[in-house]
């Protein structure tokens, strides 16, 4: 027996279980850390590993054999626990995955059947069984907790709403069959039943005085779904390290209060369609404090003051009691793409564009501009916000009729880092926008000016008038080359072209065929292979990691490929310079409608439209 408390944490060998693991080993307060793994050998290994990362830690690592998709592997590991230790004070429902891999190879009924199995089986009813055998074991604790590890994607509000990625949300083209998605639909649901099935435990252990959590960790770079660390970082995710230190601090009580709920670092994750706030107290919604009508909307701007925490949400109107709150609204009926306006805030600052009203320590920031100094509808205007936890926040931005609302935003607000306006509406007729400058391009902003000075030091920096996607897609080019080296996403995109009748050849210098939707496609080693027709007649599209991009540029410009799409992830600000640099017309660069880039799978239908091409015609 030992007088530390007893913490087993499935799949604890890699990913956010392994940093949950370490952050435990790390903490001041000690703990007898079983680290449940499919291998026990592998659990070694990871152990010696955490060991040499830490040291002088005052707890304790155990390895144990589990798989929990096998009830013996359950029974026997329940057997171990209980006889050397005959309790478990937190049990960490970590062992999961995704498979929705499965259903980009094949998307028939097969592929489908067989990738949503796999989830629940393994992110539902394994965890179910795994609850429920261990439950005796968390009931002889005498402070016991029970999480289960789900993730924001499970959240009804986000998949229904505007915060959730564009690149997993964004419907497909109509017609049928529909392409391959990384929607992640297999994953998402059984995450969102992992949430009922905590319900159930939460209420079923009530009476045993066992604290129950869904824990949603964010979006973390770990193996999850087969794309690896490095690539899910390039589209933004954090280090897995945050989630394990989170879920450290659910196992050491920092979060008892919310037991019962599925919570993230910074609240409660919302579930199904209040809007949440946070701040002291624990987070309280909009519904449940006002009442609502549902006939504008508006943008809110809510700031909790005791953390570096932004949290832009588009929520109805409220029809407010409370004397102390003021509202403002906007009509939203001509602004598509559920974000009316950009926010002209200026730290902290009423001025003529936004307003600020308080409610305890909540700040809340609202923009006040007219609808008619709005532009109109473009899914390319897109802003993305970074704020110092690195949280990301897309939201898409209008550009307002009179240029220099965005320097206070961009570079007096604390929090924000000049971030990068990837396209502008030319307002100057609304009835036909152009679409401006996509890319690396920086914010305008109106230059301080004093009397005597000339127009010109009042001119934004100088942006390029034609827009790379409209050149790349209206380039009379039959054929596009596409390289796969990225087996992940290589299926999806590739089949996006082929979806809409654009021919498309894969390079793959490892492999001389691909399939895809269940037919084989030769493959090319290098762009300077292609010969019939030749590679002038080409165009790129590109999702290797910058490094191998770098040299697939240098060969594309040997061979005479005159343009490039370089995906989310395929480049840095050297590679996406040299791209610009050397071909006729390059897609690149931060942003896209959802944020993540300029993706085709997001922004190409946009793209055909704005180049005049229907795929039908090609």
């Amino acid at each position: 027996m030992t007088d530390s408390p007893i913490v087993l944490i499935t799949g604890g060998n890699t990913g956010i279980g392994y940093e949950s693991v370490k952050a435990l080993y790390a903490s001041s307060h000690p703990h007898t850390i079983l680290m449940g793994s499919r291998s026990l050998e592998k659990a070694n290994e990871s152990i010696s590993k955490l060991k040499n990362e830490v040291s002088g830690s005052k707890s304790e690592l155990v390895p144990i054999q589990i798989d929990i998709e096998d009830d013996a592997s359950i029974e026997k590991a329940f057997g171990e626990v209980e006889s050397k230790y005959g309790r478990v004070d937190t049990l960490v429902n970590n062992a999961g995955g995704s498979f929705d891999g499965i259903m980009r190879e094949d998307p028939g009924s097969k592929g489908i059947r067989a990738a949503w199995n796999k989830a629940y089986s393994l992110n539902t009813t394994s965890t179910h069984v795994m609850s429920h055998v261990f439950a005796p074991l968390l009931i002889a604790s005498p402070n016991p907790r029970l999480i289960f590890v789900t993730s924001g994607l499970s959240s009804l509000e986000n998949c229904s709403g505007n915060s959730d990625s564009k690149l997993l949300n964004t419907p497909p083209p109509k017609g049928w069959p529909k392409p391959p998605s990384m929607a992640q639909t297999a994953y998402r649901s059984s995450k969102t039943a992992l949430n009922m099935l905590m319900l159930h435990w939460a209420k079923t252990l009530s009476v045993d005085g066992v604290k129950v959590f869904g824990i949603s960790p964010g979006f973390l770079a770990t193996g999850l779904g087969g794309a690896g660390p490095e690539m899910m970082k390039r589209w933004g995710a954090g280090d897995p390290s945050i989630g394990g230190r989170f879920i450290k601090d659910v196992v050491e009580g920092k979060r008892d209060d919310d037991s019962g709920k599925v919570i993230n670092k910074d609240g409660v994750q919302s579930w199904q369609f209040d809007i949440v706030r946070f701040g002291e107290g624990g987070p309280r919604t909009a519904r449940s404090e006002y009442g609502i009508s549902l006939t504008t909307r508006y943008d809110v701007r809510v700031e909790d003051n005791l953390q570096s925490h932004d949290s832009w949400q588009p929520i109805p109107e409220l029809s407010v009691s409370d004397a102390d709150v003021s509202v403002f609204f906007l009509e939203t009926n001509d602004i598509v793409y559920s974000t009316p306006v950009v926010d002209p805030w200026f730290a902290a600052e009423e001025g003529p564009f936004s307003r600020s009203t308080s409610y305890g320590n909540i700040t809340y920031y609202q923009s006040n501009l007219p609808v008619k100094a709005l532009a109109y509808k473009s899914p390319f205007a897109s802003i993305e916000w970074v704020t110092s936890d690195t949280w990301q926040l897309q939201r898409l931005a209008y550009e307002a009729i009179g240029a220099g609302q965005w320097e206070g935003a961009c570079d007096d607000y604390p929090r924000t880092r000049k971030g990068d306006l990837l396209a502008v509406i030319d307002i100057s007729d609304e009835k036909h926008p152009i679409l401006r400058a996509p890319g690396e391009i920086r914010i305008p902003k109106e230059e301080k000016h004093t009397e005597g000075q000339g127009d010109e030091n009042r001119k934004s920096e100088e942006q390029r008038n034609d827009s790379a996607q409209e050149s790349l897609l209206s380039v009379e080019l039959p054929r596009i080359s596409l390289e796969l080296s990225h087996r992940f996403t290589a299926g999806v995109f590739f089949a996006w072209y082929l979806q809409h009748s654009l021919p498309a050849t894969p390079l793959n210098p490892r492999s001389p065929s691909v399939t895809i939707l269940n037919r084989a496609h030769t493959t090319v080693p290098s762009p300077l292979a292609l010969q019939d027709p030749p590679a002038s007649d080409y165009s790129l599209s590109v999702i290797t990691p910058p490094a191998v991009t770098r040299q697939l540029l240098k060969e594309a410009k040997e061979a005479g490929i005159p343009a490039v799409w370089l995906q989310p992830g395929s480049f840095d600000a050297e590679v996406l310079e040299y791209a610009q640099a050397n071909f006729k017309a390059a897609i690149g660069g931060n942003g896209g409608r959802g944020g993540e880039g300029w993706c085709v799978l997001v922004d190409g239908e946009e793209g055909l439209r704005i180049a005049g091409r229907e795929a039908s015609r090609l």
